[in-house]
């Protein structure tokens, strides 16, 4: 069910970006469905010659990711120098003969990590999925000197319908019991301003006994919380 919110004529579009070998850049909010479009893409397609990493927040973090993709131990690539790192990347690339590369979780990219993907761009000619928070440089740092060689594509949260819809299944599925189910949802719709991951958190904490009381519960307290642990695990 948590499938059907995610935005097929979306995924068609990247699929046909895909055939024509484009780089392609999707952006949006933490939580609006980014890498569960691409997930969608990729299953569809089934391709062993693309390469995906699911977290590239830095250079470092992209190559192990890259290196160690087919690997059940990735803590073994960690241990080993970014220098290294490439060359078993570059080494893989060029056996493989690799099709498309993906980068999920791109945080800022500095000289070092842009000289990289300018490397893959341009010189190895392999085209680029990246999915990031935004295309200013304060979200993508460098890499958006490169943008012009990209489609760009931006994910939206939910409609206010389609939020009511998810929370309507996340009710059901979770078993919340709510004297008022049309004011929750106005709630959650409040916090989360249609947000799929925001609106999965908050009615999962509203299932916990502590932010329920004589059938209320404080999805105020919930947001609260759910902040801060947001900001602690970011720290």
């Amino acid at each position: 069910m948590e499938e059907y919110f995610v935005n097929e004529d979306k995924c068609n579009i990247i699929s046909k970006l895909m055939d024509d070998k484009k780089n392609i850049i999707i952006y949006g909010e933490d939580g609006v469905g980014k890498t569960e479009i691409i997930q969608r893409v990729l299953n569809k397609r089934k391709n062993d010659k693309i390469l995906y990493s699911r977290n590239s927040r830095t250079l470092k973090e992209a190559l192990v990711s890259l290196t160690s993709y087919n690997s059940k131990n990735s803590s073994v690539f960690r241990k080993e120098s970014i220098l290294s790192l490439k060359k078993l990347l570059y080494d893989f690339i060029n056996n493989v003969k690799v099709e498309y590369i993906i980068f999920d979780h791109v945080g800022v990219v500095e000289p070092m990590y842009y000289s990289f993907f300018s490397n893959i761009i341009f010189d190895r000619k392999i085209p680029l999925i990246v999915l990031s928070r935004g295309l200013e440089k304060n979200d993508i740092g460098l890499l958006r000197l490169v943008l012009f060689d990209f489609q760009k594509m931006k994910i939206s949260n939910l409609s206010r319908l389609k939020a009511d819809l998810l929370t309507s299944y996340f009710i059901e599925k979770y078993k919340i019991n709510v004297n008022d189910v049309d004011s929750f949802k106005k709630e959650i719709y409040h916090f989360s301003k249609g947000n799929i991951k925001v609106i999965k958190d908050l009615c999962y904490f509203a299932t916990k006994a502590r932010y329920q009381k004589n059938g209320y519960i404080n999805l105020r307290m919930i947001n609260i919380d759910r902040k801060i642990n947001w900001t602690m695990f970011n720290l």
